[in-house]
């Protein structure tokens, strides 16, 4: 908790691209994705350049995240995860294409190797590899929940769907909150800040995502279909058909 005990930084928080604070620790991932969102078109057109070669492709990014580890090097060991997306997403005909080579029990493996290479951070003992493999078993996660009917069913749960929409809305507001009930209410027992902090916490992640998520969700929509209307279908098939 001592970390938040600093000077705020406004301007470099909401800037991100020069890096965050330590106020509101989440932060630092958005500056990752601030940069992929700038990055995607040049993410997208490698997608459909390697298109045919997409899982070599997505292993080497694997490998790079591994690589960009073991040197330490931030950026190349947390925006090949995003590659590996993008690459994903624009071969989901294939990935459909072998799930339905995929019995139950074979999704089951699956779903549990998923787990295990994810958080293998938390359960074996450090090693230098370790995002790299987290990075794999978020894949295979994806592609569980792409092929998987059962996991599918389940994702689309009402409960798991609310989870996901307000996900990255609680993934923001959750440490502001835990904050200001353990040193605002000068609480020391961390179950009870626990059991504040949690309803609180999703109360505030509802109201995040219907007044700020989803109205730039919704913008995103509209300049969406501008510019691909924009770009005319011409562009548009040379995307769907490479």
């Amino acid at each position: 908790m001592n970390l938040h005990d600093e000077k705020g930084d406004v301007l470099r928080d909401s800037v991100l691209l020069l890096g965050t604070s330590s106020l509101n620790s989440p932060l630092w991932s958005l500056q990752w994705e601030i940069v992929f969102s700038l990055l995607l078109p040049l993410f997208v057109v490698a997608a459909i350049w390697f298109r045919r070669f997409w899982v070599i492709a997505a292993m080497a990014l694997i490998m790079l995240i591994g690589l960009a580890d073991l040197i330490n090097v931030v950026g190349p060991a947390y925006l090949p995860i995003f590659g590996v997306g993008v690459l994903m997403a624009a071969r989901r005909d294939r990935l459909h294409a072998w799930a339905t080579k995929l019995n139950s029990r074979s999704w089951g493996l699956l779903f549990v190797a998923s787990l295990m290479l994810l958080n293998v951070h938390w359960v074996a003992p450090p090693f230098l590899m370790a995002r790299a493999v987290a990075a794999l078993g978020g894949a295979v996660l994806v592609f569980v929940f792409i092929g998987s009917k059962l996991a599918t069913s389940f994702g689309k749960g009402p409960a798991v769907q609310w989870l996901g929409t307000r996900s990255f809305s609680l993934y923001l507001v959750h440490e502001p909150v835990v904050m200001a009930i353990a040193f605002g209410l000068r609480i020391t027992d961390p179950l009870l800040v626990v059991a504040i902090a949690m309803p609180a916490s999703f109360v505030l992640a509802e109201g995040f995502f219907r007044l700020m998520e989803r109205p730039c969700h919704r913008l995103s929509v509209i300049v969406g279909r501008f510019a691909t209307k924009w770009a005319g279908p011409t562009q548009q098939r040379l995307v769907t058909q490479r």
